[in-house]
């Protein structure tokens, strides 16, 4: 068996393919052919991106940087652009967003000035002819923020904005500053590690659980934490298996482990967190979603902080209804709520007066900081988004207000003069008022005739072309891992980007002429 690629080849060969009657040095299965051929494949995806970039025309570039197996740091570069669509049936264009993979960069110098050049360097040249630069209206590293003043230098149209799914994660990280929540988290990352370190461990918590839970990364860790809550009963169950029948070490950090969730401190912190988290997911699930604007992002987060910001305006109703679940998950495991010991001259621990009262003590401890803290962090972390909003609320389907002078003047290179675009603006808004109004930016721009607003429709588009999130680059390691692997180590760079590029771009057809023709532009000189 000399494996399933000269096996196929051979299957081939017998219906008279090229292989049966071609001489001996002409049969184009070599590892070197076969790499070239590869590339010629990646290269035809990469020039057919190119060209719905140049149809779309504005653009913003993602990239996120990983460690491959061989330990090289590889950036992944994506490009996120509004593609129309031509519906026959439909009365207007239809517009959808893409976040497209490009390739990966092999990084050297993790510097902010090497990692832009790096970037600007394969945007230029990316698919033959490269894209134009100056239409480049956005910019997202993720934590790169040291980035975002080297490209912006050269192209100042080009907007850094954080990662919205990522600022989400630091608001719900900064509420760690509560000691309880902390100490909460801490404790379910070590189950997590503890269920996950052995095959028997697992299977012990399948039996009581039913299915494997315990992730604890962005959206997982949402749905993990919440569920965590309402299988906290076949969790200690399993815990106590492990009590009773471990090993020595295993046997003892399954004790401390059931001692931790049995603690008052620990329950009030676990259904807080749930309830808090259960009206985060839904905004956590949508941020990682492709075909989303900052528009409507920045919609929902409002939508967030006005459920959080109710339930801290009726704590006291809302924490009810939390401490009778802590209670009842007590009582399941046989535990008795108690107030920690306070002190007059204790500064280390939270001291507040409570008069043997444990729902009034956990009330001001725990929950009443959790939602300020929460609160405040959503405040801080999605101001800038805010205030790159607040430049288009001028042409916005939802406020149509009239502040757009900055607005044209930043986009002065892509726009007409102020008054035709004063002008448009107030056409548009009228015709707004009378037409159905639509929060979705995505469908005010395919409503939004390009021929008598041209102005308008350029500024919707960039609109929807800003960053909400870097998850496509992130999506791009998956592939990144299976393709480089312990036993694949060596493989050219080259090579990872073509075979990336067909298994992410399935659905982009790659005809063999288009190969062929690809393989031809290349002079083929001999290495003598």
């Amino acid at each position: 068996n000399d494996g399933n690629f000269h096996t196929l080849l051979r299957f081939k060969a017998y219906s008279g393919d090229h292989l049966h009657t071609s001489s001996l040095n002409a049969t184009y299965i070599s590892p070197h052919i076969q790499n070239e051929i590869v590339n010629a494949c990646g290269a035809v995806i990469q020039r057919k991106l190119v060209g719905k970039i140049w149809d779309a025309k504005y653009f913003t570039v993602l990239a996120d940087e990983t460690t491959d197996i061989s330990g090289v740091e590889q950036l992944s570069v994506c490009v996120r652009y509004v593609e129309h669509q031509v519906i026959e049936t439909a009365p207007f264009t239809a517009y959808s967003v893409r976040e497209d993979f490009w390739g990966f960069v092999l990084i050297y110098d993790l510097t902010g000035r090497n990692m832009s050049d790096n970037i600007l360097k394969f945007l230029a040249s990316v698919g033959d002819h490269g894209l134009k630069l100056s239409d480049m209206h956005g910019q997202g590293y993720d934590e790169a923020s040291n980035m975002l003043g080297r490209v912006q230098d050269q192209y100042p149209t080009a907007l850094y904005l954080h990662c919205m799914s990522h600022s989400l994660n630091l608001a719900l990280t900064k509420c760690c500053s509560v000691a309880a929540i902390r100490n909460f988290l801490g404790t379910v990352s070590d189950i997590c590690t503890f269920f996950q370190s052995s095959t028997q461990c697992i299977s012990i918590l399948k039996e009581q659980v039913g299915k494997f839970l315990l992730q604890t990364k962005k959206v997982e860790q949402h749905d993990s934490l919440i569920t965590f809550s309402e299988l906290l009963s076949p969790v200690a169950a399993a815990l106590n298996h492990f009590i009773e029948h471990g090993h020595k070490e295993c046997s003892s950090r399954a004790r401390q482990f059931c001692c931790a969730i049995g603690h008052s401190e620990f329950l009030v912190a676990l259904h807080c967190s749930a309830q808090v988290f259960s009206v985060s997911l839904p905004l956590s699930k949508y941020l990682q979603q492709e075909n989303c604007d900052i528009t409507s992002a920045l919609a929902y987060v409002c939508s967030v902080k006005d459920s959080i910001d109710e339930l801290q305006s009726d704590c006291d109703t809302t924490f009810c209804k939390v401490f009778e679940d802590v209670q009842s998950s007590a009582h399941i495991l046989g535990e008795e709520l108690q107030i920690p010991r306070l002190g007059r001259q204790q500064q280390h621990r939270p001291n507040h007066p409570a008069e043997d009262n444990a729902e009034q003590y956990f009330r001001r401890s725990v929950y009443i900081p959790f939602l300020d803290y929460f609160l405040s962090e959503l405040d801080c972390h999605f101001t800038a988004h805010s205030r790159v909003l607040s430049g288009f609320n001028s042409i916005s389907p939802v406020y149509l207000a009239h502040g757009f002078t900055n607005l044209v003047k930043f986009y002065e290179s892509d726009l007409d003069s102020e008054s035709v675009v004063f002008a448009e603006i107030k056409l548009w808004g009228k015709w707004k008022n009378t037409a159905e109004k639509t929060k979705s930016v995505i469908l005010a721009l395919a409503q939004c005739d390009a021929l008598f607003y041209p102005n308008v429709h350029k500024l919707l588009q960039i609109l929807v072309t800003l960053l909400v999130s870097t998850a496509c680059p992130e999506r791009s390691f998956s592939s990144l891992r299976r393709l480089k692997t312990y036993l694949h180590n060596m493989t050219t760079e080259n090579q990872i980007v073509g075979l990336a590029l067909l298994n992410i771009h399935w659905d982009i057809p790659v005809n063999s002429n288009e190969v062929i023709d690809r393989l031809t532009t290349h002079n083929q000189c001999l290495n003598l």
